[in-house]
């Protein structure tokens, strides 16, 4: 019904992911399963120094709740990141739906996403060790 009032409207459908077109987009897909995405994920958790623990998406999302909470400057840190990098990727992603000319290569795209997540990082107020983001 979503695919079928999308092309009613004119919105475009996107029916593989935007960034490997790989499989059929879906939440699940976009933040856990995307070979582009999880291999940029997994740079990130190692950056800040965490080990990337899941084999599904339950126990990668129980993952990221356990790390996030307290208010240790590692679990914010983390917290910090992992917003940061939904909403780059959730930005990119309609980018390249809704804009597709406007929307970045790969290479880009990862340049991007340290640049804006040094920038806010450079904004916040607890500390960490700025030498990880070199």
């Amino acid at each position: 019904v979503g695919s079928e009032m999308c092309i009613r409207d004119r919105v475009p459908v996107t029916v593989n992911c935007v960034f490997c077109n790989q499989s059929p987009e879906m939440v699940e897909h976009l933040f856990f399963e995307c070979s582009f995405l999880n291999a940029l994920w997994k740079k990130w958790i190692r950056i800040i120094g965490r080990r990337w623990k899941g084999s599904n998406n339950v126990v990668q999302w129980k993952y990221i709740y356990d790390n996030t909470g307290g208010k240790s400057g590692a679990n914010r840190l983390f917290l910090f990141i992992t917003k940061r990098f939904l909403t780059v990727v959730w930005n990119e992603r309609n980018r390249r739906i809704f804009q597709p000319d406007k929307g970045k290569t790969d290479d880009q795209f990862e340049r991007h996403m340290k640049q804006e997540i040094k920038r806010d990082l450079s904004l916040v107020s607890f500390t960490f060790d700025p030498g990880i983001l070199s």
